[in-house]
Order: structure tokens, then C-alpha cells, then sequence
């Protein structure tokens, strides 16, 4: 019967819904994870060009993702390697199981942005906000 589930506790935060980990976290709109890869790569690499086109260390980005999926201290990442936590933070983008841009929003997003007049293409792209949860 339904009373008979096991309730499944979500210790990981990599390839779990936002508003799980948001939830589990206790924070208001933002992952924690997140929110620290954001802080240092804002405090070290916003001066450096192609910070997120350039790979980390893949072992190095693995063993980060390990480190938070094990809920380690957040303050590991202050020494982590700028390119290592761009891919991280890309990683964890790719692995949310329902897109960021959910997918009723996608092609509003790409529509508006073709546009080439400034106030359609802001138009546009404040509708494809509102589409999002």
C-alpha cells in the first residue's frame, strides 16, 4: 500500500531536480553549490576571457562533483581551479534532469533572440520568461 513506501532520502545534488536540492540545501533560489562555484569564479575569473569555453581538469571536475554529491564543505571549491569550477558549474547545468529552459520555453528563447529590433527581441524574451515555473 502507499503508506508502505520508503520515503528516499536525496543526499547527492548533481543530476537532481533544482527544487529538490534548492529544498535540501535551505536556500531561497539558488543550489549551493551554485551559488559558491558563482562567488569564486565572480571573485577570480570574471577578467579572464573563455573561462567557460576552456575544460578543467576532467579527474579534478569529477572529484569536486564527488566531493559535493557527499555533501563535503562548500569552502573546498575556494581552492578549486577557475576552469574546473566553470566545467563544474556546466556540469551540473547538463545534469539537471528537467532543463533549466524547460522545453515549452526553448524556442521562444531562440526566436527572440534572432530578432534584430532591440524592443521586439526584449519583448520576446520577457514572454519566454514567463513561460518558465
Amino acid at each position: 500500500a502507499w503508506y508502505q513506501r520508503r520515503v528516499r532520502v536525496i543526499t547527492k545534488v548533481f543530476g537532481v531536480d533544482l527544487t529538490t536540492v534548492v529544498m535540501m540545501n535551505h536556500t531561497e533560489n539558488i543550489p549551493a553549490v551554485l551559488h559558491k562555484c558563482f562567488h569564486v569564479i565572480e571573485k577570480s575569473g570574471l577578467e579572464k576571457q573563455g573561462i567557460y569555453r576552456v575544460n578543467g581538469s576532467h579527474d579534478d571536475i569529477l572529484r569536486y562533483k564527488e566531493m559535493m554529491d557527499k555533501n563535503a564543505n562548500l569552502s573546498v571549491l575556494e581552492s578549486a581551479d577557475l576552469f574546473v569550477l566553470c566545467s563544474l558549474t556546466k556540469m551540473f547545468l547538463r545534469e539537471l534532469p528537467m532543463p533549466l529552459i524547460t522545453y515549452d520555453a526553448y524556442q521562444p528563447f531562440i526566436n527572440g533572440n534572432s530578432l534584430f529590433d532591440h524592443d521586439n527581441r526584449v519583448r520576446q524574451t520577457k514572454n519566454a520568461i514567463r513561460m518558465l515555473p
